[in-house]
């Protein structure tokens, strides 16, 4: 026994990181809503609006028809296997719907302010400042000390 025990947790996204940071007791309360306060105020700091549209389609199927626009766009979430979120300018989420209308592929657009996990998201000044709050990144795996007597 290495005296180490995983928890069980879901894999989140987005907020929901900071929730499941909390519940493994990487933050605390306080620490979560100073870093989703900040994380909103940069958000809306912002000036670039943005698109988001779901592709009912995999990401494989999807990934190609974006890659031309890697500074603008990006998968925002894979919702499942044939439900890929993709989020980025207005212009080039456009395009790319087009392209998948042709094909044949149903999309539905978000109605959001703003590109939400895309490229437009990211700015030498809010980068800094985000790394500077230690976010967490994609999935948070809970180690606790396995506690002994």
């Amino acid at each position: 026994m290495t005296g180490v025990q995983t928890c069980a947790l879901p894999i989140c996204h987005s907020v929901g990181e900071y929730a499941a940071a909390y519940l493994a007791g990487v933050f605390s309360l306080e620490d979560v809503i100073k870093l989703i306060s900040a994380r909103g105020r940069l958000m809306h700091e912002l000036t670039e609006k943005g698109s988001m549209l779901v592709a009912f389609s995999s990401k494989d199927h999807i990934s190609p028809l974006i890659i031309h626009y890697d500074k603008t766009v990006s998968i925002a979430a894979e919702n499942g296997p044939q439900n890929v979120v993709i989020s980025g300018s207005i212009e080039h989420i456009k395009d790319i719907e087009e392209k998948l209308i042709e094909a044949n592929i149903k999309t539905t657009k978000l109605d959001v302010s703003h590109a939400f996990h895309s490229p437009l998201m990211r700015s030498e000044e809010h980068t800094s400042e985000l790394q500077s709050h230690s976010f967490i990144s994609y999935a948070v795996f809970c180690l606790k000390k396995k506690k002994t007597k």
